[in-house]
């Protein structure tokens, strides 16, 4: 809680951010450095980021995020799914909290006696074709830039 830890907290995530780095690689990282933990704890941030990027160079297939059951293309994909018995061939499963009273939300009691509002019902991609494809799309979509791809001719064209 001190001046120095929120300074090294805000360095640390701050870096997390520039590396575009994902909670599941940063946990990975760091489980595996406890390993082999660095002398000084300077080095564990720059440890941390090399063991990140280490783990990208020895995963060719990250960035070329392709659909698992090989549907190019959405109309494909629904056709494949027309038959789903959990979504229905839409592609998408409400999953609902077990306290769901028909409000979007909730209110649990944390252990320290304090309550917090989440939502009561989420949106998942299912498993058959067509939520495979739109999961796929979906990660594809948020490893572009920015300003990449259709969005970026737009934006082009009304500049």
């Amino acid at each position: 809680g001190t001046e120095l830890f929120l300074d090294q907290a805000t360095t640390w995530d701050q870096a997390f951010q520039d590396l575009n780095a994902s909670s599941a690689e940063v946990d990975r990282a760091s489980r595996k450095l406890c390993r082999r933990p660095p002398g000084y704890w300077r080095d564990q941030l720059p440890a941390i980021l090399a063991a990140i990027e280490e783990e990208r160079g020895a995963n060719l297939a990250q960035g070329q995020i392709a659909d698992p059951h090989g549907y190019s293309d959405r109309e494909t994909a629904a056709v494949a799914s027309r038959t789903c018995e959990v979504c229905h061939g839409g592609g998408l499963v409400t999953v609902f909290h077990r306290g769901y009273d028909g409000d979007p939300t909730l209110h649990v009691v944390n252990s320290d006696g304090s309550t917090s509002r989440i939502k009561s019902r989420f949106a998942l991609a299912c498993l058959c074709p067509l939520g495979r494809w739109i999961l796929a799309a979906n990660l594809r979509s948020a490893s572009m830039p920015k300003y990449a791809g259709p969005e970026a001719e737009r934006i082009r064209a009304e500049a």
